[in-house]
């Protein structure tokens, strides 16, 4: 059984191609998708970071915490650094599944001290 033959292009005619009008509000729209993208970005970093820096917080000033990090047990220490080692990730690719996956540990991470 033969594949079907190639299609051919269809040429565009004037009629086909949009307006100067319709090419600039497309520009606009599209500026404005890469605005709203850039604004997710920005909170959603920022809110991944002050999870982040809590758990640090807790263990540089206890005492705004009422904890003390020397009563973390070495168990949970072991699974904290264990996490923390293990977390594959690659930056230079800019994935947004690594940053789920350093948003997971630190949820983890606050569960693991929260037990």
């Amino acid at each position: 059984m033969n594949p079907d033959p190639p299609r051919r292009k269809r040429r565009s005619t004037a009629k086909d191609r949009i307006s100067a009008d319709q090419r600039e509000e497309l520009i606009v729209e599209l500026r404005h998708l890469r605005s709203l993208a850039e604004e997710i970005t920005k909170a959603y970093l920022i809110h991944l970071t002050s999870i982040i820096q809590h758990l640090v917080d807790r263990f540089e000033n206890p005492d705004e915490y009422d904890e003390d990090p020397s009563k973390v047990s070495i168990s949970k220490y072991k699974q904290i650094i264990s996490a923390i080692r293990l977390l594959d990730v690659k930056p230079q690719k800019g994935r947004r599944k690594d940053l789920k996956r350093i948003e997971d540990l630190a949820v983890t991470i606050e569960d693991i001290l929260e037990d």
